[in-house]
Formats: structure tokens, sequence, C-alpha cells
């Protein structure tokens, strides 16, 4: 956490030079193991060891690696970089408690959190719920879609009192997901109100 803002910092400074010097974009970073790689795309990579070693000589307290291969197909980004959809939820799940806090949110207090899921089946759906209400969770609607050509037409929505901290939501709505796929169904998302300390429940978020 302590790292977050000088690895922002460090990671604008790259895209403003890369950008300026090779017309590079911003491809994507992963962390891992006390590292960040910062990934960029440019039609050619000049000069790239320089640029690099006069833009990151401002950051001394940190020790830095570059290296350039070609990679016309992008493989690099959509086989390393490109989320899964169980990271997609996560990006979700950031974004939504972020938007919550940005209200005065305070995601720590537990609160009543819907989420909707969809299914191929009945039988399916019926599974889940069985599964869902053992851990706690109440049914707050179920239907059917009268689409014929929808994929996944028995909708389930259920909600519990939790917490929306970005880890513990990650944890809840992960584990929502990845049974909603045993169960041939997928995990759409969730939604609570705003809730600040002391405070009433104002407007709902979704993700």
């Amino acid at each position: 956490d302590e790292e977050s803002e000088p690895l922002r910092q460090i990671e604008a400074a790259l895209l403003r030079a890369l950008e300026r010097a090779l017309g590079a974009i911003p491809a994507g970073r992963v962390t891992g193991g006390g590292k960040v790689r910062f990934s960029f795309y440019a039609m050619q990579a000049k000069d790239y060891d320089a640029i690099l070693a006069h833009t990151l000589a401002g950051y001394p307290e940190h020790r830095f690696e570059g290296e350039a291969s070609e990679d016309a197909g992008w493989l690099h980004y959509f086989e390393l970089l490109y989320p899964n959809p169980r990271q997609v939820q996560c990006i979700k799940n950031r974004r939504a408690v972020e938007m919550l806090e940005g209200r005065g949110d305070a995601p720590a207090i537990p609160r009543r959190v819907e989420h909707w899921l969809n299914f191929s089946s009945a039988g399916s759906r019926a599974r889940f719920l069985h599964w869902a209400r053992t851990c706690g969770y109440e049914l707050q609607s179920m239907y059917e879609s009268d689409d014929a050509k929808k994929r996944m037409p028995y909708t389930l929505q259920i909600w519990r009192t939790d917490a929306v901290d970005w880890e513990s939501i990650n944890a809840i709505t992960l584990q929502l997901f990845d049974l909603a796929i045993a169960e041939g169904g997928d995990y759409e998302g969730w939604q609570t109100q705003v809730l600040k300390a002391g405070g009433e429940p104002e407007d709902s978020a979704r993700t």
C-alpha cells in the first residue's frame, strides 16, 4: 500500500517519456513477488534503454530493468495482461467500492448487499439457491426470461448482510462467481446502498 503512490508516479513518468519519444501506449502492469512490470506497445523501440535510464534516474530508491521485444500479434497482451473473467469481476468491485467511498460511504459497515446471477436451467438455479441459503443468503426474487435466444434465461437475485470493503466484497463475489460457473451459470453483479458512518442509507450503487 505504501508503494502505490510512488508506483503511480513512476508509471505516469514512463508513459509521458515513452509516448513523447516513441508514440508508445500503455498495455497494463503485473504486480507480484516484490516487482511491478509495466508494459507498453510502440511502433519501434529505438533508444528505449536510454529513455528509461533518463526517466527513472529520478527514482534512485527503486531498481529497474528494461527489455524490448517484437510482438506484432500482441500475444503478451492477450495471454498475460488481458484480464480473465475473475479479474474483470475484481476490477468491477474496485470501481464500485471507489464510487461508494467517493460518496462518503464507510465500506467496512455491514449492510444489505444484493447479488444477481443467471442460469441455463431451473434445476441449476435451484441447486445454487439451496447452497446459497446454507451460507446465509436470502431469496430476493427469481424469474425466467421469455427471450428464446437468451443463453441463460433463469435469473436469481439473493441478498445477505456483509461489508463491502474491497477485500470482503472480492471474497464474497468470487465465491459466488465460481459456484455459479460450477452450476453452468454466471455471476452478473452486486448492488448496495451508500452507508455513511452513523447515517442512514442513501443512493444505491451497482457493479
